[in-house]
């Protein structure tokens, strides 16, 4: 199990009335499983940054890990690490 922080930025902390939120996740958990469990537990999300599919972001979204890492569309069969300190950056919502 791998324990991550995912903050959100803009608009969207107000979506999900949530600054940041610290998930436990399976250790083969990648970041599209990680956008999946994030549609499940904040279903607003879905057709804001989630794509109706529920398994990838709109275009433009992605995490920034650690402060210094993009990850975005085509990169989410990667895993975050455990620790990781995501956040979720959406361009179209301020942020």
């Amino acid at each position: 199990m791998k324990t991550i922080s995912i903050k959100f930025s803009g608009a969207l902390a107000s979506i999900i009335e949530a600054k940041s939120i610290s998930l436990v996740i399976e250790d083969d958990t990648t970041y599209a499983g990680l956008i999946q469990k994030l549609g499940k537990i904040f279903p607003p999300l879905i057709g804001v940054i989630i794509d109706q599919d529920g398994k990838t972001m709109l275009s433009s979204n992605m995490f920034l890990v650690n402060g210094q890492d993009f990850v975005m569309n085509g990169m989410f069969d990667q895993s975050p690490n455990d620790r990781d300190h995501l956040t979720l950056i959406s361009p179209t919502t301020g942020g």
